[in-house]
């Protein structure tokens, strides 16, 4: 896939690839991509877009970030407890102990529908949400995030949230940014990154497969150091995959190749 056009890309010193994908192609880690020798992702910085947001890839981010972040600890409807995503969050939002980015922090039962649109409504520039999702092929109804409170926030629900204004969504969970299956009357269901463009966010990270609680932890808390530093959103995610890659406990693919970059990249 990458071949073909290389020499192009080597000749014009490229660093940012756009993808533009259809089918199947766009559940590929390309980031994760082996030449034999090195993975693409110590090469290029990867976002992928489509016609819905062409007009605001190049558009440049809200300086003054504030982060409402939520998320899942507990295990709750079938699902296991994600200890990690309290050290997530508060390695994220600004705290007493730590912290990079002002915001606040909704927790478990403090995580609930009313304060997710709360928190659209005044305006936070980033969303971080940290917990369950559970995808089924097929149907909008069963497709869902675990809200903290143990109530859930199906697909044809979530489409109702206006996201305009928003910078970065991002959906620390597993595989929120599959889509697939054919509905009652022939589409294809949206997953949550194509459903948060439509409804205007700018910019969406999302997961391939299901992630490791630690591991996605370690990843999200450096990729927003890299990007309170100036890093666009693009280098900002691959320096923290680079710096998984080159640990020891999680060098490999699975661990800090799932979350693609959706949309805009700066």
């Amino acid at each position: 896939m990458i071949k073909p056009v290389e020499q192009e890309l080597t000749a014009n010193k490229a660093k940012q690839v756009l993808l533009s994908l259809d089918g199947n192609l766009r559940y590929v880690p390309f980031a994760a991509l082996y030449d034999g020798k090195n993975y693409l992702v110590t090469k290029y910085d990867f976002s992928i877009f489509d016609n819905l947001n062409t007009q605001r890839l190049f558009e440049a981010s809200d300086p003054n970030w504030r982060v409402a972040g939520f998320g899942v600890t507990k295990s709750m409807n079938n699902f296991v407890a994600l200890p990690s995503v309290n050290d997530e969050l508060n390695g994220i939002v600004r705290n007493p102990a730590g912290g990079i980015y002002p915001g606040k922090i909704s927790l478990d039962k403090d995580f609930t529908l009313r304060e997710l649109k709360s928190s659209v409504k005044n305006k936070y520039p980033v969303l971080h949400i940290a917990t369950h999702f559970k995808f089924s092929p097929g149907t909008e109804l069963n497709s869902y995030l675990q809200l903290g409170d143990g109530a859930t926030l199906n697909l044809a629900e979530f489409k109702k949230i206006d996201l305009s204004g928003v910078d970065l969504v991002t959906f620390s969970a597993c595989q929120t940014g599959m889509g697939g299956g054919i509905d009652e009357e022939g589409n294809e269901i949206a997953g949550l990154s194509y459903i948060s463009q439509k409804n205007g966010a700018k910019t969406v990270i999302a997961s391939l497969w299901s992630v490791s609680d630690r591991s996605t932890a370690l990843l999200m808390a450096k990729m927003y150091a890299y990007r309170e530093k100036g890093f666009s959103k693009t280098e900002a995610l691959r320096n923290a995959q680079l710096d998984l890659l080159g640990s020891r406990a999680y060098s490999n693919p699975f661990y800090w190749a799932p979350f693609e970059i959706y949309g805009g990249f700066k």
